[in-house]
């Protein structure tokens, strides 16, 4: 699935789909809503989408999350109802990419739905890089608590996805909102986990945001709606609510990490301050 953002092209790779808990899913949000718009299977789970991002630019090639991977047992597997071997790379093949030719890979936040990707083992069950050339992006505070979890964030972390990342000198750190070129930055929100950030994408006048865990998919919209993992959920409502705001006001699409329907889309606000989502069709032209 590609979508232009000015000269930029974005792809959709989509890693597949999990379960997820619907109570961890919603937090405080009752089931009586939730369950309307997201009805769960007969053990409590909603489908979510695995959903990671290709930029490509004239000089530049950059993915944005890795996905679930193919590493998880399968315990986890069963838990979350995840295939085994992760489509990550298939989509990358379709898009005409090869792992060894992306330059940089901008981690949103390392829970390890997004990180799972990074690494693969081989038939000895060694560790080896997805992106061997690529500069891992991530935020230091980011990389500090998921190397020091407490006890309610150990469980969103693997080291096996990321430790490889520093052994083979492909992980860069960042210290708050950067530019890694002129057409893709990122920009800290916190909420989700202490530094999880957005992707910018901006060429010709046009915008993007890859949107992370800060708006996962559609059904969070409101202000209210977040997962029980944000560790600063206040945080989120305001990050998400600012990031709202500037793409209705911006007219920039949305791609949305974890929407197993509609991976893009871009919002509208009506009289009352609510705002929609509408889903935009891949290589669709972008408003006038």
């Amino acid at each position: 699935m590609r979508y232009r953002v000015g000269a930029v092209e974005v792809h959709v790779l989509r890693d597949g789909v999990y379960r997820a808990d619907g109570g961890v899913a919603f937090g405080i949000i009752p089931r009586a809503l939730w369950s309307q718009q997201a009805p769960p299977d007969r053990r409590g789970r909603v489908p979510f989408g695995v959903n990671c991002f290709l930029i490509r630019t004239k000089r530049y090639t950059v993915v944005v999350d890795t996905g679930i991977g193919a590493k998880l047992g399968a315990k986890a597997r069963d838990i979350y109802g995840v295939r085994a071997d992760g489509r990550l790379l298939e989509e990358l093949d379709a898009a005409g990419v090869k792992p060894e030719a992306v330059d940089a890979v901008v981690f949103t936040h390392l829970h390890w739905d997004h990180t799972g990707g990074a690494t693969r083992r081989d038939e000895n069950g060694a560790l080896h890089l997805t992106f061997p050339r690529a500069v891992h992006y991530v935020q230091q505070r980011d990389w500090d608590e998921a190397l020091a979890p407490n006890e309610r964030t150990r469980g969103g972390f693997r080291p096996e996805d990321l430790l490889p990342l520093r052994e083979e000198g492909r992980l860069r750190l960042l210290e708050g909102d950067s530019y890694l070129n002129k057409n893709v930055s990122v920009i800290v929100t916190g909420g989700h986990t202490t530094a999880h950030q957005l992707v910018r994408i901006a060429s010709r006048g046009e915008v993007a945001y890859v949107t992370g865990d800060i708006l996962p998919a559609r059904i969070y919209l409101p202000a209210t709606y977040a997962t029980a993992y944000d560790l600063f959920p206040l945080t989120t409502a305001e990050a998400k609510q600012a990031l709202l705001r500037r793409a209705e006001r911006r007219g920039a699409l949305l791609f949305l990490s974890h929407d197993a329907e509609y991976p893009a889309g871009r919002v509208t606000r009506d009289e009352r301050g609510h705002y929609a989502f509408t889903p935009v069709a891949a290589d669709a032209p972008s408003p006038a």
